[in-house]
């Protein structure tokens, strides 16, 4: 899209797209709020139910779609690259992996499942931390994002999206101050909440008794009392002044890149990436900050005589309105369930609800049987005088009653117990399994008419199909946020790595490089869709293939099995393949040449 030149043009443009992408906010935090309710309390009330297994349930999936002590990046050299090169990615890999691990990422990532599940999509936002070094990950609700089309998918279709968050009060000012616009502060609209609520709180506790239209908008008629059981809500509550902040990312198609504007509610536009870069390259200090940058991510990479030749200046480019990357926002969505036209995508919890209402409803009906089976109703005849006293009496421990009636009688009317009044609450059990695509065998539950380790085997791989796919379905998700991660790491960090020795001129050396530096194309993936439990042993059992048919040496081995202290097994492997590499130096060539040959001899009679 083409944005004015003239001030008042652009921010009436601005503000547009901005409703625009939350046109549909408002409806999505009501639908949300419901979700999260059903989610936390199994109800979308106030009112405890007596058992929430939706919690449970959706822990459960999300168990088996990520885990976070599985998940490693492969990130692989160019095809047919040589060793110097292969050694360096190798380096860089479990440097990043080491760097996915400590900074939180994994873990934020797992986090994210079970919401995701819940709401139906969740955001995570990178970045990096100057101060510290590493890069960041933050979690967004949906509550927070929107987008301009929402039958398109895909991010990056989207000619425009936004996150709105709130900032302190005096954080804004400061913001307004930065940015000239000292004289719009009075005009900031200031709250207390991260979000909008769809109710005020007080209404949640109120007892409606009619409307004055066909919906909640109009006149509202009922009760509300005050005093009532303290609940834990969950929601995060402040008395500090908050300023609600919306970041918009639209493309702009005269720089084919993305422009970031910040506009501060109601409606007063603060920041604009695309000048804010050209004043930048108007400094001679920040445009070296830029350049330098943008050498660190060059288009092209390469390498001469194992020496890096410094990008020429038709290798790099500097982005005329993306201070991010050139080409790239920091979002990714995360979603297991997509819907193909349907940005959103759908919510897994949407199928648990009404089996979570009927589960509540059966028993609040068995606790209403069993306590009338324990204080059974009864039926006098042929009693006078003081009947509501004698009928007190009956059922206290160590009572008697004398009546002089001759036909006075007391008939307790017990309900019928059904022989397994429990059979259906099992029942809906395995309903909420198969609405996940999970199998009792899959969840660790026993089967009937197994008759080997083997079988059970066939039989979970047989019923995870649909599991397997939900999990497939947040491959991507992972795989960019790795991508962005790494040129965050190259763009970023100077922290030099040291590669595994590889020969060069008949002499073993080591050079260290920071990422920037890194002579080759990489390609990144997911290590054997290991994010996954659900994948894990077939990975391991392709590896033992592998190394049974001598495809991969013992490191690769070690590395696709992913043991615990796998670090400490590789140094120790590779300090005892250079030990046993020096002694065999050592040794005259002709018994040098008989060690050889006697190994080879001695492999093939194996």
């Amino acid at each position: 899209m083409i944005f004015p030149d003239r001030e008042e043009d652009l921010e009436r443009r601005v503000v547009w797209l901005i409703d625009r992408c939350r046109e549909t906010q408002r409806d999505r935090i009501g639908v949300y709020d419901r979700r999260e309710r059903y989610f936390l309390f199994g109800t979308n009330g106030n009112d405890s139910v007596r058992y929430n297994r939706i919690e449970s349930h959706i822990d459960l999936v999300a168990s088996f779609l990520y885990a976070p002590d599985h998940a490693f990046y492969n990130i692989a050299a160019e095809r047919n690259a040589d060793e110097f090169k292969i050694k360096q990615a190798t380096a860089l890999q479990d440097e990043f992996n080491d760097d996915f691990q400590d900074n939180g990422t994994n873990a934020l990532f797992a986090e994210s499942i079970p919401w995701s599940l819940t709401y139906n999509t969740m955001i995570v936002k990178q970045g990096w931390n100057d101060v510290r070094g590493q890069g960041t990950a933050t979690l967004i609700s949906p509550h927070q994002f929107g987008v301009f089309r929402e039958d398109l998918t895909a991010l990056e279709d989207q000619e425009a999206f936004t996150h709105t968050y709130p900032l302190e009060y005096h954080d804004a000012v400061m913001r307004m101050v930065r940015a000239g616009r000292q004289v719009d502060i009075p005009r900031m609209a200031v709250t207390n909440q991260t979000y909008d609520s769809p109710f005020p709180e007080m209404l949640t506790r109120m007892i409606i008794a009619g409307t004055g239209g066909l919906n909640l908008q109009g006149n509202i008629l009922g009760q509300i009392n005050p005093e009532y059981t303290p609940l834990d809500t969950y929601q995060p509550q402040t008395q500090h002044p908050m300023v609600m902040f919306t970041e918009l990312w639209a493309w702009d198609s005269e720089t084919n890149d993305y422009r970031i504007f910040h506009m501060v509610e109601p409606d007063i536009l603060i920041g604009d990436s695309r000048r804010t870069i050209k004043a930048m390259m108007s400094s001679p200090k920040h445009k070296l900050i830029l350049e330098t940058k943008a050498k660190r991510i060059p288009k092209k990479r390469r390498q001469q005589e194992e020496e890096l030749i410094v990008p020429g200046e038709d290798e790099f480019a500097i982005s005329q309105s993306n201070l991010f990357m050139p080409g790239e926002n920091p979002f990714t969505k995360v979603q297991a369930y997509p819907k193909w036209n349907y940005f959103w995508g759908k919510a897994h919890i949407d199928s648990l609800m009404s089996l979570q209402d009927w589960m509540n409803e059966r028993f609040e009906q068995i606790d209403e049987l069993l306590e009338r089976q324990a204080y059974p109703p009864k039926v006098g005849t042929g009693f006078a005088g003081l009947t509501d006293e004698k009928m007190e009496q009956f059922g206290a421990a160590d009572t008697w009653l004398l009546e002089q009636m001759p036909n006075a009688k007391l008939e307790e009317l017990r309900p019928e117990i059904p022989d397994d009044m429990f059979a259906e609450l099992k029942e809906i059990g395995v309903l909420f399994l198969e609405a996940s695509g999970l199998t009792e065998v899959i969840s660790g539950k026993g089967e009937s008419g197994v008759r080997s380790r083997q079988h059970a085997k066939e039989l979970r791989q047989t019923g995870s199909g649909r599991i397997k796919r939900a999990a497939l379905a947040l491959e991507p998700s992972l795989v960019r946020i790795g991508d962005i991660g790494l040129k965050l790491k190259m763009r970023n960090d100077d922290d030099p790595i040291t590669p595994e020795p590889h020969e060069a001129n008949g002499k073993e050396v080591s050079e260290p490089f920071v990422p920037a530096q890194l002579a080759t194309e990489v390609k990144m993936k997911i290590s054997g869709h290991a994010h996954s439990p659900l994948f894990v042993d077939d990975a391991r059992e392709t590896a033992m293939i592998l190394k049974k048919a001598n495809a991969i040496d013992n490191e690769m081995f070690v590395r696709m099995m992913h043991p615990p202290n796998q670090d400490a097994i590789i140094h120790a492997m590779r300090a005892k393949a250079r030990q046993e590499k020096k002694m065999l130096m050592s040794l005259p060539p002709e018994q040098r040449m008989q060690l050889i040959s006697g190994g080879k001899q001695q492999h093939r009679r194996r």
